[in-house]
This record gives C-alpha cells, sequence and structure tokens, in this order.
C-alpha cells in the first residue's frame, strides 16, 4: 500500500512545485488583442533585427531553469517558435537543469570565464545582489523608456522594494510576479470521519480540540501528525495564537518591527496547548522525527486523520486511498484555520505577489542589449503573458467578447475533472512551462486548473477568509552590509538548531513548561543565541531605508 501510495502522490509533490515556481502579478493579465508587432515598441537601432529581412536573424542565447514536472523542447514549443517568428531572432535555448543549486553553480562558473549567455534567469536574491555589485548586469531601466510593456508591470512599490539593489534604485532584473497571493498550505482533516460523527466544527481552538478527541475516539488513532521537523508544526499553529508567522524572529507585523516569536505570552500559549494535545495522545509520538514516506504511511493507513500541508494532498491521499480500495470512504479536505480570539485572523502559507526568487537579468557584456530588451518586453505582452496563462488560442482558449474562456475540454477544479469531450490537457500548451515566459501569472487561473474537486474548496475557503502571511518587507541591499548579512546568516542558523529543540522539549514534556522555565527561554534565545542582535541589525536596516 505504501510504496503504491508513494508513486500516486508523486503528481502533488510536483504540483506543489509547480505553484511554488509559478509566480503572479499585480494585475491579471489582460488579454491579447493587439497585434505581436505593437507589444514590442522599441527604437530601430541597428541591433534590432527586422523580421522582413532576409539577412540571418541575430541569435541571442538564453539560459533558463527548467521546470522538473514539465520540461519543454522549445526547438518545437509553439510560444518560442512564435516569438522568434515575430520578432526576427533566433534564440538558442539553454535548459541548464531543474536543480537551482546545479543551475546557479553553472551560472556563475559562465559568469566567471565570460562565457554567460546574453539573458539568464537568477534563482535566488542574494546572487542577484551580487551581480549588481559585480557589474555583471545590464541596468535594464536605462533602456526601458523605448520599451513599455517593462514599466507597466515593474514600476511599482512593491517591486522596487523586492528587487532594487543598487544604490541608484533602479532596476538591473525583471520578477515573477502573481496577481494575488495563492494559497497553498492549510489544516486538512479527514472530512468523512467528521460526517460520519456529525461534528460540528465552528472554527476555534476548543472546538478544534473536541474535534480531535472525537476523532480519537472513533478512529483510536492519534489524530494530528506532520512530517520534517519542528518548524513546520510550531509555525503553523503560530498565528492562531498570535505570534507572528516567520520563524524564529522575523517581521512583527502587529508590532511594525522585526521581533523574536518568543517575546509575549503567544508563543508560551501555542506551546500549551500542543503539550495538551502531546499528552493526551492526540499528537503523534513521532511528530518531530516523521519523514515524508513515514507521514504518508499514517495518513493513509488511519494512524492519523488530520495533518498541516499543501492543500493539494486533499487530492492526492484521498484518490491513492480510493484507488487502492475503490469502497473506500477516505476523503481528505481542508478545514478552517481555528482562532483563540475575536477579531484575531490566522495566516497560512501562500505565494505572495512577488517571487524575488525567480528573476531574468541581461548580461552587462551582451552584444545586443537593445535586442535583449526587446525580448523582455515581449515575454510582458499580453500576448505572452495570455499564452503564459491559459496556452494556445484556438486550441485550450478563445476570445468572447474580448474575455479569454478557456477550451470546454479543459478539466478544471470546478468541472469535477469530467469534461464533454475528450480531455485537453491545457499543460502541453501554457507557455509557462518554458520558464522565462512565466513572468506574469493570473492566480485564479493557476488554481483553477492546478487544484481537483477535494483541493478546491480549501483554496476558497482559505481565500475568501484572507488567511493570508504577513508579506514581510523587503529592504534593499544597500542598508545592509556584507558583514552584517554575514552575522544575520550565522544567528539563524545556530538559533533555529536551539529553537526548535527546546520548543520540542517543551511540546513533549521533557522540559517543564512553567512560566520560570519559559522566562530562561525566552533570555536564551535573546541573549545567548543572538535573537535581539539579528532584530538590532534588521531594525536599525529597516528604519535606515524607511528615513
Amino acid at each position: 500500500m505504501a510504496k503504491k501510495l508513494i508513486a500516486l502522490l508523486l503528481a502533488v509533490l510536483m504540483l506543489a512545485g509547480m505553484l511554488a515556481g509559478c509566480a503572479k502579478t499585480a494585475e491579471t493579465p489582460a488579454p491579447a488583442t493587439e497585434d505581436p508587432a505593437d507589444t514590442t515598441d522599441s527604437s530601430n537601432t541597428t541591433d534590432t533585427p527586422d523580421p522582413s529581412s532576409d539577412a540571418e536573424p541575430i541569435e541571442i542565447n538564453i539560459a533558463y531553469l527548467e521546470e522538473s514536472t514539465h520540461p519543454i523542447d522549445p526547438e518545437t514549443f509553439y510560444a518560442a517558435k512564435e516569438m522568434e517568428e515575430d520578432l526576427g531572432v533566433k534564440i538558442n535555448w539553454l535548459a541548464w537543469g531543474s536543480e537551482q543549486q546545479t543551475y546557479q553553480e553553472k551560472l556563475n562558473l559562465a559568469l566567471a570565464s565570460g562565457t554567460a549567455p546574453d539573458i539568464f534567469m537568477i534563482s535566488n536574491v542574494e546572487d542577484c545582489k551580487r551581480y549588481v555589485s559585480q557589474d555583471l548586469l545590464l541596468c535594464i531601466e536605462d533602456y526601458w523608456a523605448d520599451y513599455p510593456n517593462l514599466p507597466k508591470y515593474l514600476d511599482n512599490e512593491l517591486v522596487r522594494a523586492a528587487i532594487t539593489y543598487s544604490d541608484d534604485g533602479k532596476l538591473y532584473t525583471t520578477v515573477r510576479q502573481y496577481s494575488e497571493a495563492i494559497y497553498y498550505f492549510g489544516l486538512l482533516a479527514r472530512q468523512d470521519i467528521i460526517d460520519e460523527l456529525g461534528f460540528e466544527y465552528d472554527g476555534t481552538i476548543e472546538s478544534l480540540t473536541d474535534l480531535m478527541r472525537a476523532m480519537k475516539e472513533k478512529t483510536g488513532s492519534y489524530v494530528l501528525t506532520t512530517r520534517n521537523g519542528v518548524g513546520l508544526m510550531v509555525d503553523f499553529w503560530a498565528s492562531m495564537f498570535g505570534a507572528h508567522m516567520q520563524s524564529e524572529v522575523g517581521w512583527n507585523d502587529l508590532e511594525g518591527k522585526y521581533t523574536f516569536k518568543g517575546n509575549d505570552d503567544a508563543l508560551f500559549k501555542e506551546l500549551t496547548w500542543l503539550n495538551q494535545l502531546y499528552t493526551e495522545g492526540l499528537l503523534d509520538p513521532e511528530w518531530a522525527l516523521n519523514s515524508t514516506e513515514m507521514w504518508e504511511e499514517k495518513m493513509s493507513s488511519g494512524k492519523a486523520d488530520m495533518t498541516i500541508d499543501y492543500l493539494t494532498r486533499c487530492e492526492g491521499f484521498t484518490d491513492a486511498v480510493r484507488a487502492e480500495d475503490p469502497n473506500a470512504s477516505y476523503e481528505l479536505r481542508a478545514i478552517a484555520m481555528p482562532v483563540t480570539k475575536d477579531g484575531f485572523k490566522p495566516k497560512t502559507l501562500v505565494i505572495n505577489p512577488v517571487y524575488a526568487d525567480m528573476q531574468l537579468g541581461i548580461n552587462a557584456d551582451t552584444k545586443y542589449p537593445e535586442v535583449c530588451m526587446q525580448i523582455l518586453n515581449y515575454l510582458y505582452s499580453d500576448k505572452a503573458i495570455t499564452e503564459s496563462n491559459y496556452g494556445q488560442e484556438g486550441v485550450t482558449f478563445d476570445y468572447v467578447d474580448g474575455e479569454v474562456v478557456l477550451n470546454e475540454n479543459i478539466p478544471t477544479a470546478l468541472n469535477n475533472f469530467t469534461t464533454p469531450g475528450d480531455p485537453i490537457d491545457i499543460d502541453e500548451y501554457k507557455a509557462s512551462w518554458l520558464t522565462p515566459f512565466n513572468v506574469v501569472v493570473d492566480s485564479s487561473a493557476s488554481a483553477l486548473t492546478y487544484y481537483g474537486q477535494y483541493s478546491y474548496s480549501g483554496y476558497e475557503l482559505y481565500r475568501e477568509n484572507e488567511w493570508m502571511d504577513t508579506v514581510a518587507p523587503s529592504i534593499p541591499a544597500e542598508y545592509i552590509s556584507s558583514e552584517d548579512n554575514a552575522e544575520l546568516t550565522d544567528i539563524k542558523t545556530v538559533l533555529a538548531e536551539y529553537f526548535n529543540a527546546q520548543v520540542q522539549d517543551f511540546i513533549e514534556g521533557t522540559r517543564p513548561l512553567t512560566e520560570e522555565e519559559y522566562a530562561k527561554f525566552q533570555d536564551e534565545c535573546l541573549n545567548e543565541y543572538g535573537a535581539a542582535r539579528w532584530c538590532e541589525i534588521m531594525n536599525t536596516a529597516y528604519a535606515a531605508w524607511k528615513g
């Protein structure tokens, strides 16, 4: 059973990765109503190819991080060929693997040896900062007056706060954007058991605890389990009790500054509740030790009936269990996140509107800066954005009164993945799988086509209640020195190790959870393990940035 389940759940794991990798923008993409040639307004320089010319087209090399779940052959993919034809450019697509670390190492080597491509993806913020400081990137803002699609999406406060790396405040990269935050993580429970119990969960922490007790009495399970260590569990429940979600130290939206998570009594209350669950046998005794494989086995075999994870797990577990046993009543659904006091809104993990760990930059040494700018401008055209989100016109979608309407044979969460004709796999046509195209993403369209019937209800529930994690400020690089950055990293490493070990001990009762002992824990984290110093550095930089 376990082996079959793991195999069946691989698709869901990949789906979660896709959602983590698909970014969204500040506005929903408009339909591509203009002529493709009009989307690439640029000055007529000698470096800009003329599509009508008989001359050999200029060749541009683009290095990119492949989508691990859906690699595309750009030599045959329609969107890539259309861009070449529309621009009169020959593009050499350099797929440098799907692992971020491997990709970035290859890019760093190419930059160091002077063989870097004309355009390349950058998979993390720190490398972006370094490339700008070393003058390895072209300042795209110096050119974009002639390429109006770029400032349309990039010239706003949210983007500038996320990807400004230079003292002059100018932008050197593009960045993936979402139309709105997309909810992908939450509290999942066996809905079939809840229905059998006839339990009316009212969305309070007290009601949730009673539900867990009722489920344990009926099934004999330890009800709640999780995977992959301490942090996931503690961070998730923190917001229900009023603590900020960002790890041990981070931005506290309530106070408008960076703080230690254990500064107030919120974490104490959370640990007290989790200790209660552990003591009553409602929390898996191996909760902090579970590998993904152990967790999958427990959730599919009835050893546990509630967890916290990707919303898409609802589809994965339900389909996998029912495939093994067609008569199984198993049904996993997302349920409401509990609140502990009136007016307090819990928070969960979301993909935020600006996805700063996936950017596009132009090699400062390219022979063809205008052509490269023209390509970036094209990626931000209505045509390219629409094809990235909805696929190919006339195949996966059509325009009806100027609006995008999906082909009726596209499986979606709303039609329960049953279609009146031969199903069309929209993923075969979405340009977003060729990752440089994935610059502006319609969140609702992604959710509709990525989530299944069991998962989508959770997405809608969380979206309706706006249980969204706080977006922490992105302090520009010039306000944090390299020395401070190194110190911040060192503090985080040692603090996280100590913090996680101690909260596990509190939850499991090996360290007594008394007010006196908790006060000692606070002092240790703040002063011995650097939480106070970390907050000092960040708050000083934040104050300098804000002036």
